[in-house]
C-alpha cells in the first residue's frame, strides 16, 4: 500500500511522455545519436513538449540538448533543481 501511494503521488505530480510512430521514425533517422534508445527517448520527450528529460546518460544527449528546448538532467541534478 505504501509503494502504491508513492507511485500514485509521482503520477499525480509529473506528466509523462506519450510515444508516437512519428517520434520513433524520427529517432531512427536522427544521426546525432549513436544509441537508438536514447534517440527515441529524446524525440518522444521533444514531441510530447516535455520540460525535462531525466537520464543517467547525460553525455549521450549533449547534441540533442544543444538544439532542443527539452532540458536534459541527471536524476541528481533534477532533485537539486526541482525537489
Amino acid at each position: 500500500d505504501k509503494l502504491r501511494a508513492i507511485l500514485n503521488g509521482i503520477l499525480n505530480t509529473f506528466g509523462f511522455a506519450y510515444q508516437t510512430s512519428y517520434s520513433i521514425k524520427t529517432g531512427i533517422n536522427d544521426l546525432l545519436f549513436s544509441d537508438l534508445e536514447d534517440s527515441y527517448q529524446g524525440h518522444i520527450a521533444e514531441d510530447s513538449n516535455c520540460d525535462v528529460l531525466i537520464t543517467i546518460n547525460e553525455k549521450h544527449f549533449s547534441s540533442f540538448a544543444e538544439k532542443s528546448s527539452v532540458e536534459v538532467l541527471t536524476p541528481q541534478q533534477f532533485i537539486e533543481k526541482y525537489v
